[in-house]
């Protein structure tokens, strides 16, 4: 059985352990990455009896034109049971009215973003800054 709650009710160590699960680096920053996903304006998660913090995806918005979707992560031990698929359609729901949604991903996960409706942006590339902690 698996639930989805639209609330921070899971432990640093949860959450910890998800992103080191799918070898985030994150994961390597328990205390940040805690605080980052308790300041998401929104964070959808999955839980299940066998694994506590399943998965989650977060979302930050300007309330309006633009939403961003940093994280989505589904345990290695739960992949392949429609909850990363599941929350994606939770997320685009939540933000339907929001113009543009985005997301940044590694190349070998287009093809799944693709199938829950994302797509590329044409003459569009994500630019980042990643300095460590």
């Amino acid at each position: 059985m698996i639930s989805y709650r639209y609330d921070k009710s899971f432990t640093k160590k949860q959450a910890e352990e998800l992103f080191l699960a799918v070898d985030w680096e994150s994961g390597n920053y328990p205390d940040a990455l805690f605080k980052a996903l308790h300041n998401s304006e929104t964070v959808i998660s999955a839980h299940t009896p066998e694994v506590p913090l399943a998965g989650l995806m977060t979302g930050v918005s300007d309330g309006g034109m633009n939403v961003y979707f940093p994280y989505l992560l589904v345990h290695p031990q739960m992949q392949h049971r429609e909850i990363g698929r599941t929350l994606v359609k939770l997320m685009l729901a939540h933000y339907r009215d929001c113009y543009r949604k985005i997301l940044v991903c590694p190349d070998r996960k287009i093809p799944f973003y693709r199938s829950v409706g994302l797509a590329e942006a044409k003459e569009q590339t994500a630019m980042i800054r990643i300095s460590l902690l």
